[in-house]
């Protein structure tokens, strides 16, 4: 059985979203964490800090997962959210559908505008 699949509803936020620096402050990516984790890797949140459902208030709220994941994986599913807010010409303010399973091997996304594409590869370090 392989389980739900559940969309989450996101929020595009303001160009830069929350900016990073409130990451550096949580028990899960601080200085301490980056030393027994970090290397190699980059601290990933979700919901996305572009997103208004991201950041440090809704973090506070237990609404923000982190995790230290491999930091090209990364990177590349960052280039690719923000490829789909251009592509679809996203505005801040307007909502879009995210999928989510760990039977996905690769992060993608699919416009409002039929396009698809899809990250470099499969999280070497898996699912959340």
């Amino acid at each position: 059985m392989l389980g739900n699949i559940a969309p989450m509803l996101l929020t595009r936020n303001k160009l830069g979203g929350y900016g990073r620096g409130w990451l550096r402050s949580t028990p899960e990516c601080n200085q301490a964490s980056r030393k027994l984790n970090g290397i190699g890797k980059d601290c990933d949140e979700y919901p996305f800090n572009s997103s208004i459902e991201g950041g440090p208030t809704n973090y506070n709220a237990n609404g923000v997962s982190l995790k230290f994941i491999n930091s090209g994986q990364n990177r590349s599913g960052g280039s690719l959210l923000g490829g789909m807010y251009r592509s679809d010409g996203l505005s801040a303010g307007e909502k879009y559908l995210v999928f989510s399973h760990k039977i996905f091997p690769k992060s993608f996304y699919l416009t409002r505008k039929g396009k698809v594409k899809t990250t470099l590869g499969p999280d070497p370090d898996g699912p959340y």
